[in-house]
């Protein structure tokens, strides 16, 4: 008679070790998400001469918080040194704080929620391969995608219409989310192919 393998205790603990790390991961994210919506409430309630803009000899923006500040290049919103001083700093901090929230922010936490539901999907099945791992994987792969193809075209456009009333974008692609997010739809296909042949080899035995 066939004894039931049981997984062994090393891999056992290397999963509960990354679902440990993915939901501290995913607090941490959530915590970093909030944080931009208060400072969108200072920015509101805060008089224009308390919020602070400066930009650097270097080409780099600071804005100031109630929870940290904003630090990016310049040439990441396709603004200049010739921009400052800005006419309307209460409307120029709210805009960048809440685009970077729906173009930045929002993805990351997304991404971190699926994966937590994909490593709990994995953990609990008794293959990987399953329809509902390979809708995860494939929705990460989508908002990766996205992010890198329209994520920094609308920061850009979004920050230049607001505040300068112009359309400008320069180099708006971010070609790092954009490969990282083809090659999770290639394993979103691999997983996909994966299940056909667990279903088949079920259905054999």
């Amino acid at each position: 008679m066939n004894e039931a393998i049981s997984p062994s205790p090393k891999v056992s603990k290397r999963l509960i070790a990354t679902k440990i790390f993915s939901y501290f991961f995913l607090i941490t994210t959530i915590f970093h998400a909030f944080t931009g919506i208060g400072n969108i409430l200072f920015y509101l309630t805060s008089s224009e001469s308390a919020i602070k803009i400066a930009t650097t000899d270097f080409g780099r923006l600071y804005v100031d918080g109630y929870f940290g500040y904003i630090r990016m290049p310049l040439e990441s919103l396709s603004i200049t040194t010739a921009d400052f001083p800005i006419e309307n700093p209460k409307l120029f901090a709210v805009s960048l704080t809440l685009l970077i929230f729906i173009t930045s922010k929002l993805p990351i936490l997304f991404i971190v929620i699926q994966a937590c539901r994909l490593l709990r999907e994995i953990t609990s099945s008794y293959t990987p391969f399953t329809e509902k791992t390979t809708r995860l994987i494939r929705s990460v792969g989508t908002i990766m995608l996205l992010k890198g193809l329209l994520g920094t075209f609308i920061l850009q456009m979004g920050i230049n219409l607001i505040n300068f009333h112009r359309r400008w974008f320069n180099n708006p692609f971010d070609f790092t989310w954009i490969v990282i997010g083809l090659f999770v739809l290639v394993l979103a296909d691999v997983f996909s192919k994966g299940y056909v042949l667990q279903q088949e080899s079920d259905e054999t035995l």
